[in-house]
């Protein structure tokens, strides 16, 4: 099921909408995105010469802690990370870095090559300054700034975490 949404629509999970028996409709379809009819075919045409997915999910110094926090010696390890990405990795194969391995430096080295990038981790918005905004590793954080000066070419890029939804709905763009 490939879904387009417009305006108001971008803040629905439409793989959480159930039919009348209770099935969800993530569960029944598989489900993707797109910005635009013709981003949508374009991508399906272009061939990748990379791998298949490359998934992080950090474990952090803390014991649980209820409060939010950008002090990356104040984050915990996220409940269910784990089984996110493994989850993610039986469907489509690929690499995952989990715990101690889900490094910045692990992220540098892999996330330019691959075709579907999934980060399960803490994030922390500046709204004085977005470009310091943080993407949380097991050893450091990644900022704006640093990630748009990566060269990514993933044909899906998946960010599970706080803060990630929120922002200004623009049409044909969706949250930004």
């Amino acid at each position: 099921l490939k879904i387009i949404p417009h305006g108001e629509l971008n803040n629905i999970p439409f793989e959480i909408l159930q039919n009348e028996n209770g099935e969800y409709l993530g569960d029944r379809f598989a489900i993707s995105y797109g910005l635009s009819a013709e981003l949508l075919l374009e991508n399906q045409e272009k061939q990748s010469n990379s791998s298949d997915l490359v998934a992080f999910a950090p474990k952090f110094k803390a014991e649980y802690n209820p409060q939010r926090s950008c002090d990356s010696d104040n984050l915990s390890s996220l409940y269910c990370a784990d089984k996110e990405i493994e989850r993610i990795e039986k469907r489509v194969g690929g690499y995952i870095y989990r715990g101690e391995n889900a490094t910045l430096e692990n992220f540098r080295a892999s996330a330019e090559s691959a075709q579907v990038l999934h980060v399960a981790t803490h994030a922390c918005i500046d709204q004085d300054d977005p470009m310091n905004n943080k993407l949380f590793f097991s050893n450091d954080y990644l900022s704006t700034r640093e990630l748009l000066n990566m060269n990514l070419q993933a044909d899906l890029a998946v960010l599970s975490a706080c803060n990630t939804g929120s922002g200004e709905v623009l049409a044909g763009e969706g949250v930004m």
